[in-house]
């Protein structure tokens, strides 16, 4: 015999639908929409499955786990054929080699009609199609499962028919007796009735009982055969003998509409009919006699007391306490509230020990034993045995009786109960007051929740990303139900829409903020189909706790009167703390955020200052080698504390083939600096080192790891450069991992590079590679100040003639659109870009281009006006106004000044000046980075004329007449030029005893003059 818990023939067919693909989905919602008397049962996986199939095989009664009647899964060939990944419809049959499954049930597979054929060969007992009806899906599934249902009832029972008996005499004889007999199976299975007993079933009017005229009786679960008058208390009584084993005799009313079982020969009586049932066990069956009984003589006395005791017996059954009546230690009445609370049908035979955990069953029988008629106090423990697989905190009052060896026991679920509810909300508190986490919070919550309401499942679901989705954030179940993966549901199939503005009631109470705007309620199965059908749960109950913004709490039970005397004040106590707790965990990430952002501004406030320093203390400098060496310093100093870095400055070697260290600092150049001395680096694109490399590409490189770029450089290098492998290594024998360089260099004119260099790998960052590479353009361009500053106070010039192959220069179109020379007097740069660029035009070998020609050229690209702005020395003196950067700017900022530019040929000649201290091949070099096709063909040094501040003393009195030095001092000592003007012109005449006009004409004149000994000869 089967070791599957029995089968009732009313139990509703279960189904589990295994996968999550669409065509499992679509399939899932119709049989949920069609089969209501079948139990659907979701499983994501297969693993899920197997829980479910192994925790149905190994339960002990089908409340503790409903038998699965059909399997239905999604055949895809191309998977089931792949040994590596086979899924699901080979998973699934695989599972009938399980041990902790005791028989797989038969498996519906979803495919196409042209693959039904292979799903069949694969293990499917029967086969839909997507493309089928619903009522075709609804059927296919149902008789599938209804096959199995059949199969499992046979397997228990042990029979298909009639047992035989020791002979027909026996039957016969049997068949003879008024007395109703008829023999029970292990399930409830009717084996054996003899006449009065058919008699009497097929006399049963019950509508929902099918024609017993002609439908064998056989095999047919008893409890559908009785009438619902008497079905219970039957039932229960039959339980009570099977469980102890000893015969049960008891009475019950017989409705008047039955047949009577011993036919009266005094004719109508006015006696109440009653029924008298013997239930006699023997091993797995059980034998029923059941006569009718009527005294009318006793009658009224009887039936009153029948009626006392019934309805005492009801209302012992309607206490929300357990009742248990003790008899040596031995249950012999229980109540059906103690029979729920262990999970069980019946409690009758069932010792205390094995009822309760064992301190409380010894205190039990303690007091049960005590001369004390009545303990107030009640004893706390645990429920653990009966039917149920998890323990219940409980309180027991006892109180024995008046009958020896009896005792009355009162339990009280102690979750249900006013301390018991503190309890867990105390508990539930304490979790949240300590939880660290948003998931923490969720799951004492929930778990919280559960224990108050008993709920199969809580779960508390939160908006998701996208907005449209509540995912489960926090699940828990109960023990006896398996572990499920819930997945997301869209926001309207959330029941009474929560989650998202409550549940619509406001809060007028002006109360607490959480309590009183946190409200549960309990939902109607039809509301709560959508999010059941959705989320793959089956329940008749559903209790949810909206929560605004931060999701919802949904609560789950299969029982239909599950709910409906708990009180929801501590759910929403429980509720709005965790709400609160959420927010308080919110804050605190606020705030960790807010001290975090702080901290990290505060340090790069602290960084920006110490740059700010830094970029004042290398402008300060007042030589070259200065600015280096305060670079150098500025650039340790931005290392962590705990870092161990080395910054130096190289310079270019001439010839621009290489580059070597001019100056350092830093804690690594505090043990052995002089091992940068002398050393050279070579200039190239691809050199290992990133001095050599950032010099040639003129940008930032970083080395990670100087180790292996050293054993790059052995196989690179080839031994062609020993330079750089030396210097590597001799950077990575004193501790250094990492470097990085960047170029020293302003307006395109390199000045060499800084390279730091650190004791760990990979020490520097994007932020730190902007540092130094900001440090460095400051220091180019303090260096390019100084340079040009040298360059003004040089004694010695350098002329260089260049020719220019090709340019898109505008003065080289302007000579060129011209056809003559241009002789370039000043540049002076514009706010708005560009310049304007006075040049004479000689006029000894050329004529002076009439006012249309010149007009003609302000069609130029790039050239936005052209005047001429008089006569000078050697020729007209033009004004150009160039919107673009022109060659005399590039030269402008390489210390070069243009003296004239002349057109040759489709060549430009270009004659330029170039001071001193400025090297001549790298001002070539970088101006050809400008202009590629410049060449030099000519240079030669001179010295250039130098004049004391006494002669230029001498040459301004020499110009100036008496009047023209007084109005110009006079105009100077006033205020004339300050600005605000603190004199004006008429007031500075009258001073002078002149007229206003005969003042502007000196002042101007005077100013003429000197301009011209200014920017002519000085």
């Amino acid at each position: 015999m089967s070791d599957r818990p029995a089968m009732s023939a009313g139990e509703p067919r279960s189904v589990l639908v295994v996968g999550s693909s669409p065509p499992v989905e679509r399939t899932a919602a119709t049989l949920a929409a069609t089969l209501d008397s079948t139990a659907l049962l979701r499983a994501r996986t297969v693993s899920a499955a197997r829980e479910h199939l192994a925790s149905a095989s190994q339960a002990a009664s089908p409340s503790q786990h409903r038998a699965i009647h059909c399997l239905v899964c999604e055949f895809t060939p191309e998977s089931e054929t792949d040994a590596a990944q086979p899924t699901p419809l080979a998973e699934l049959v695989a599972l009938a080699a399980d041990e902790d499954i005791d028989s797989l049930p038969p498996i519906v597979a979803i495919t196409d009609d042209e693959r039904a054929d292979d799903a069949l060969d694969h293990g499917a007992t029967d086969v839909i199609s997507p493309a089928d009806s619903r009522a075709t899906v609804a059927a296919r599934v149902r008789n599938v499962s209804e096959l199995r249902h059949h199969r499992d009832s046979a397997a228990d029972s042990g029979t298909a028919g009639v047992p035989e008996f020791s002979g027909a005499q026996l039957a016969a004889a049997l068949d003879l007796l008024p007395t109703a007999v008829f023999t029970l199976g292990p399930a409830g299975e009717l084996e054996y009735a003899n006449a009065a007993a058919r008699e009497f079933f097929r006399g049963a009017s019950d509508a929902t009982v099918r024609n017993r005229e002609e439908t064998p009786l056989e095999g047919t679960v008893v409890w559908e055969l009785l009438p619902a008058e008497i079905r219970e208390t039957v039932v229960d009584r039959c339980a009570e003998a099977r469980a102890t084993g000893s015969v049960v005799q008891f009475e019950t009313p017989l409705p008047e509409r039955l047949p009577a079982l011993a036919p009266s020969s005094d004719g109508p009586s006015t006696a109440r009919r009653r029924l008298v049932v013997t239930a006699v066990p023997d091993e797995n069956r059980l034998t029923v006699l059941a006569r009718e009984f009527s005294d009318p003589e006793s009658e009224s006395d009887d039936g009153v007391e029948r009626d006392r005791l019934a309805l005492l017996e009801e209302a012992v059954d309607a206490l929300e306490d357990g009742i248990a009546v003790l008899e040596d230690g031995t249950i012999r009445i229980a109540n059906t509230t103690l029979c729920d609370l262990a999970g069980t049908g019946t409690l009758v035979g069932t010792a205390v020990d094995a009822l309760f955990d064992d301190e409380l069953a010894a205190a039990i029988r303690e007091r049960a034993d005590s001369p004390v008629s009545r303990w107030m106090d009640p004893i706390q423990g645990e429920l653990d045995g009966g039917g149920s697989t998890r323990s219940v905190p409980v309180d027991v009052v006892v109180a024995p009786l008046s009958v020896a060896e009896r005792t009355l026991c009162v339990v009280r679920d102690r979750r249900r109960s006013a301390a018991g509810t503190l309890s867990t909300v105390r508990r539930t508190i304490d979790s949240l007051s300590t939880a660290a986490s948003r998931s923490a919070v969720r799951h004492a919550v929930v778990a919280g929740i559960r224990e108050y309401t008993g709920a199969e499942f809580t779960g508390w679901y939160r908006p998701a990303d996208d907005g449209d989705l509540l995912s489960p954030a926090a699940i828990t179940t109960a023990e006896s139900v398996p572990r499920i993966e819930p997945p997301a549901v869209e926001r309207e199939d959330v029941p009474l829409q929560v989650g998202r503005d409550g549940d619509g009631r406001g809060d007028d109470t002006g109360g607490d903020s959480y309590r009183d705007t946190v409200h549960a309620a309990l939902v109607d199965r039809a509301a709560a189909d959508p999010f059941l059908a959705r989320s793959g749960l089956r329940a008749e109950r559903v209790l949810v706790v909206p929560l605004a913004e931060r999701g919802v709490i949904v609560a789950t039970s299969s029982d239909p009167m599950a709910f409906d005397t708990l009180e929801t004040a501590p759910i929403e106590t429980v509720s709005a703390a965790g709400a609160a707790a959420l927010d308080r965990i919110a804050a605190r990430e606020r705030v960790r955020t807010s001290r975090y952002e702080r901290a990290r501004l505060e340090s790069k406030l602290d960084a920006a200052a110490q740059l700010r320093a830094g970029e004042r203390h290398l402008l300060d400098a007042d030589s070259r080698t200065a600015v280096e060496r305060r670079l150098c310093e500025i650039a340790a100093a931005l290392a962590p504390a705990d870092a161990d870095e080395l910054a130096w400055v190289g310079r270019v070697t001439a010839g621009n083939e290489s580059i070597s260290p001019r100056t350092w600092s830093g804690s690594a150049a505090g043990r052995d600096g002089e091992w940068l001395d002398s050393r050279t680096i070579p200039i190239g694109p691809d050199t290992a080192f990133p001095s050599g490399r950032a010099a040639a590409r003129r940008d930032s490189v970083v080395i990670d790891d100087l180790a292996e770029t050293a054993a790059d450089a052995e196989t690179h290098d080839g031994g062609e450069n020993p330079d750089t492998t030396e210097f590597i290594r001799a950077a990575t024998d004193r501790g250094l991992r990492s470097a990085l360089s960047v170029p020293i260099e302003h307006d395109a004119f390199s000045y060499g590079t800084l390279t730091v260099a650190a004791d760990r790998p990979a020490a520097f960052d994007d932020h730190s590679r902007r540092v130094y590479a900001h440090l460095a353009a400051v220091a180019g361009h303090a260096i390019g100040a100084l340079e040009r500053k040298r360059a003004l106070l040089a004694d010695r010039v350098t002329e260089l003639e260049l020719v220019l192959r090709e340019s898109d220069d505008v003065l080289v179109a302007l000579a060129h659109e011209l056809g003559q020379p241009l002789d370039v007097q000043a540049v002076v740069p514009r706010s708005a870009g560009g310049s304007t660029v006075y040049c004479t035009l000689p006029s000894d070998e050329f004529e002076s281009p009439p006012a249309s020609r010149l007009d003609s050229l302000a069609e130029l690209d790039g050239v936005g006006r052209v005047r001429s702005v008089g006569e000078g020395e050697t020729g007209s003196v033009v004004e150009f106004t160039i919107e673009t950067e022109t060659i005399a700017d590039t030269l402008a900022a390489h210390n070069g000044l243009v003296r004239t530019l002349v057109p040759v040929d489709g060549r430009t000649r270009v004659a330029l000046d170039l001071p001193d201290p400025v090297d001549v091949r790298s001002f070539v070099e970088g101006l050809q980075r400008a202009f590629p096709s410049a060449e030099l063909v000519s240079r030669r040094e001179r010295e250039r004329e130098t004049r004391s501040p006494r002669a230029f003393d001498a040459a301004v009195r020499e110009r100036l007449s008496e009047r023209q030095f007084q109005t110009l001092e006079a105009a100077y000592y006033g205020g004339f030029f300050a600005w605000p003007r603190k004199s004006t012109g008429e007031e500075i005449a009258d001073s002078l005893a002149v007229s206003q006009p005969t003042f502007s004409r000196h002042l101007r004149t005077a100013q003429r003059k000197l301009f011209e000994l200014l920017f002519d000869e000085y």
